[in-house]
């Protein structure tokens, strides 16, 4: 399958969805089937295929909704489709009022799940965010845009979100991990005509802010945020800097924090790596009082430090009344071992 061409299965056979997407003018038609029969040939018998690009691409979008041989399907009805337009609408075809949402967040949620935007902490640890609360999940989105043509279906849907009435002056973001997504917001808009580029500017994420950095933000600027998992960031961004809600969008978030401006919500499917993240304070942290080790986030890119295994000095004291009846039967200045059960408690014997 083309690199330039997203597909995507929804639903099983024989109704089988396969959502195609693309961005780029020097696609054609003869790319997308070649692509299509690829994809039938690794999953299956495909009912209907579904198109969506934008303005940019409207032309090509227009033939293949006529090409059913090309497409792997019987006819023209199996065939559907949406076009995003300059107004930051889907202009659908023989889709039915939701579906497309359905079909958007279907692809938010296989990219999301494919690339990892989960980060589960190894065995025995757990993450410091950069916001200073501790857990064993972090959102990392740095970890899902590998790719421009998958980037643009979520930056598209910031687009739709965010609802500007003319290209921004100034694109935010909170890591330059996800500037990709300013980029192609600039490209929505400067293609085809005399709209230069838009800047596209990483304040850092929160040690960003506590260095002072200034915005420079109006009416028609706008943020966009990576990920979170307590909407601390948001607050911060709104209530200390006085930038609108209306002018920030996050891509992803957890436990419910299913704002207006939300792309896509990880704890709306409960299968792991998804569901709820538990966050702690780092002041009352029960990982910590069990003496978990803590891995810390940082930098505007989110990379997590390796895990470091630090020597540890056992005293008598240390030892539970169980423990030291095993150890009378023990050579303790031989043997020794520390032992992090399931439930999270720390035993020494």
């Amino acid at each position: 399958m083309s690199n330039r061409v997203l597909i995507y299965r929804v639903g099983t056979q024989p109704s089988m969805k396969a959502v195609v997407f693309w961005t780029s003018p020097r696609v054609s038609e003869a790319e997308i089937s070649n692509s299509i029969r690829d994809f039938s040939e690794l999953e299956g018998q495909i009912g209907s295929v579904v198109l969506l690009t934008w303005f940019h691409c409207a032309n090509l979008h227009a033939n293949l909704l006529n090409s059913p041989t090309n497409l792997r399907v019987m006819d023209t009805s199996c065939i559907q489709g949406a076009v995003f337009e300059r107004d930051l609408k889907w202009r659908a075809n023989n889709l039915k009022k939701g579906e497309l949402s359905d079909l958007l967040q279907n692809g938010y949620e296989w990219l999301f799940k494919m690339r990892g935007g989960v980060l589960v902490a190894p065995e025995g640890y757990h993450y410091q965010k950069l916001s200073g609360v501790h857990s064993t999940k972090f959102l990392r989105a740095a970890n899902v845009f590998l790719n421009s043509n998958e980037s643009a279906l979520f930056a598209l849907g910031a687009l739709e979100k965010l609802n500007v009435s003319k290209a921004p002056e100034i694109c935010y973001t909170d890591t330059s991990a996800i500037n990709a997504i300013g980029h192609i917001i600039s490209d929505f808009y400067s293609c085809g005509g005399s709209q230069g580029p838009i800047p596209v500017v990483s304040f850092g994420s929160y040690p960003g802010l506590e260095s002072g950095f200034q915005f420079e933000f109006n009416e028609n600027s706008v943020v966009i945020m990576s990920a979170t998992t307590s909407g601390s960031l948001e607050k911060k961004l709104t209530e200390k800097y006085e930038i609108p809600e209306s002018r920030i969008c996050t891509l992803f978030a957890a436990n419910k924090l299913n704002g207006p401006k939300v792309l896509f919500n990880v704890s709306d499917f409960e299968d792991e790596p998804f569901g709820e993240i538990v966050n702690y304070s780092a002041t009352s942290c029960p990982l910590c009082d069990n003496g978990v080790p803590v891995i810390t986030i940082s930098g505007d890119q989110f990379l997590p430090e390796s895990a470091i295994c630090r020597p540890f000095e056992l005293l008598k004291n240390h030892l539970s009344p169980s423990s030291s009846r095993l150890v009378n039967h023990l050579d303790v200045g031989k043997v020794a071992c520390n032992v992090l059960r399931k439930d999270g408690k720390r035993r020494v014997f």
